[in-house]
C-alpha cells in the first residue's frame, strides 16, 4: 500500500485547507486592526482628558506631545492623530468602557 494521497481528491483537500488558512489569517488581520483602533482611541481620550485639565497653559499641548514622543518612541503625528481620532469619536467612548466592563467579569 501506498502513502500517496488519492490524487482525485487531495486537490479539493488542500484548497480547502488553503481557505481554512487564508481565512484565519484575514480574521487575525481583522482583529489587529480592531484592537490597534481601540488603544489608539484609548490613547486619545487619555491625551485628551489630561490636556483639558491644562488648557489654560500656552503651548502645552505641543511641549507635552513633544515629549511623550520621544519617551513612548512614536512620532508626535501619530499622538496628534491618535488624539483627532478621539475627538472626532467621542462616542465610541461609552462603548469602551463598557467592552472593557464586560470583559472583567468574564
Amino acid at each position: 500500500m501506498t502513502n500517496q494521497p488519492v490524487l482525485a481528491t487531495y486537490p479539493a483537500l488542500r484548497e480547502e485547507v488553503v481557505q481554512i488558512l487564508q481565512e484565519g489569517k484575514e480574521r487575525a488581520r481583522q482583529a489587529v486592526e480592531r484592537e490597534k483602533v481601540q488603544t489608539y482611541w484609548e490613547v486619545g481620550r487619555v491625551l485628551h482628558t489630561h490636556l483639558l485639565a491644562y488648557r489654560e497653559r500656552a503651548n502645552y499641548r505641543e511641549q507635552v506631545l513633544a515629549r511623550l514622543a520621544q519617551d513612548v518612541g512614536m512620532s508626535q503625528r501619530l499622538l496628534y492623530q491618535m488624539l483627532e481620532l478621539y475627538r472626532a469619536f467621542p462616542i465610541l467612548h461609552a462603548r469602551a468602557k463598557l467592552g472593557r466592563k464586560s470583559r472583567s467579569w468574564c
